[in-house]
């Protein structure tokens, strides 16, 4: 697991992978998750304090680079199923600006939606989950939130992606 935080290109701040090495059999659900639950989950919350952290005291305020981040996760994985947990307010400003846009507009939204799948890798056979999307971004309306949902989630599935949900 790879937590990345702000600018994914523009940031110095890193923290190392969290081995995802389950040791519960693939057939024992209830195992895997408890041992998800218990070491893997507080393994990536340390490590999501310490690069927030760091953004936070020394980061360039470049702006939010989501885009950014799948690219790095698509370099990693070389084509093999990915599963992406992604909390973030996914208000891309960088290369593709989300903030700055009347997404509520169709046409608007149809264009965005064009220009953020053409940035994005190739996703195919990726589980893609989005949380906190426009959560805490104090100047977005509920229109603006409601039609940066459906951007992305428009964007990720021509990409590919199964997206299982995306939302708050």
């Amino acid at each position: 697991m790879r937590p990345i935080s702000m600018n994914s290109i523009g940031e110095d701040c890193t923290v190392p992978d969290v081995a995802v090495d389950l040791r519960a059999s693939d057939d024992n659900a209830v195992a895997r998750k408890a041992e998800i639950q218990s070491r893997i989950v507080p393994l990536v919350t340390k490590n999501i304090a310490k690069v927030t952290e760091c953004v936070q005291q020394e980061g360039r305020g470049r702006g939010t680079d989501v885009v950014g981040v799948f690219n790095a996760i698509a370099s990693l994985v070389n084509g093999s199923t990915v599963h992406v947990l992604v909390v973030s307010d996914m208000v891309q400003n960088v290369g593709v600006d989300l903030q700055h846009r009347d997404l509520a507009a169709k046409d608007v939204a149809t264009a965005a939606t064009r220009e953020l799948a053409a940035a994005l890798p190739s996703m195919n056979g990726w589980k893609t989950r989005v949380g906190g999307l426009g959560t805490g971004t104090t100047d977005m309306s509920p229109a603006h939130s409601a039609a940066l949902h459906q951007v992305w989630r428009d964007a990720l599935t021509q990409k590919g992606a199964a997206v299982e949900s995306v939302g708050v």
